[in-house]
């Protein structure tokens, strides 16, 4: 059996933060002095947090097309154009079947009002390309052009995918503008809510030190 991305899922296959799970058999022997890539080319319906990538640092390195990735605005106030993630897998050839995890999150999308009350939108994700990159004379290791996507060479050495590895079909979640006024008015009670309790506490709390503070002085004038 060749080189291959054997299986590409996402888990869930539903909600706004699905991981993508990548499962790639490596045949012998392993290619010398080349790192194994994985590409995820995203839509702008989804990102990923460079800050949670970190914690997947003894797995892999990663370079994105777009270091400052806004990690809070919904769909529309994005620029509509796809995000590039290179994953850069350490040690690929310490193993024959390799499985890569990259947590995804999806963005919110328009709300959705009385004149457009169609089903949440479904986007297509695209599984991604595993590939090598190897030093030789003319070129540096793949791992000096980890940080710019510009600069890596043309990909070469891409592993073939089976033929069960096809892209895969994620819901957007939105919200109803007709539920503004109730999602705004329970914020209100529920940090009036709060501010009576904390209230309630403090004066509690005030109660049991002024009543401390009379027995003692009782306690003095006896």
């Amino acid at each position: 059996m060749s080189s291959q991305v054997i299986s590409w899922h996402l888990d869930p296959p539903y909600g706004a933060h699905p991981k993508s799970i990548t499962r790639i058999h490596l045949a012998a022997p392993c290619p010398a002095d080349c790192t194994l890539h994985l590409q995820h080319i995203l839509p702008p319906d989804l990102f990923v947090d460079p800050y949670e990538l970190e914690l997947y640092a003894d797995a892999y390195t990663y370079s994105l097309s777009n270091p400052r990735v806004e990690l809070e605005k919904p769909v529309f106030a994005v620029p509509n154009e796809p995000l590039t993630l290179r994953v850069n897998i350490r040690d690929a050839c310490a193993r024959e079947t390799l499985e890569v995890e990259v947590p995804l999150h999806v963005r919110y999308g328009r709300l959705r009002d009385e004149q457009t009350r169609a089903d949440e939108p479904v986007v297509q994700v695209r599984p991604p390309d595993a590939f090598w990159t190897c030093a030789s004379h003319d070129a540096p290791a793949a791992d000096a052009y980890a940080g710019s996507l510009v600069d890596l060479p043309h990909p070469s050495g891409l592993l073939e995918a089976s033929p069960d590895v096809r892209p895969l079909s994620i819901r957007i979640p939105v919200g109803d503008i007709r539920h503004l006024v109730f999602v705004e008015s329970g914020t209100v009670l529920a940090v009036l809510g709060a501010f009576a309790w904390v209230g309630w506490r403090v004066i509690r709390a005030a109660r049991r030190l002024a009543g401390a503070q009379r027995a003692r002085g009782k306690d003095k004038n006896e």
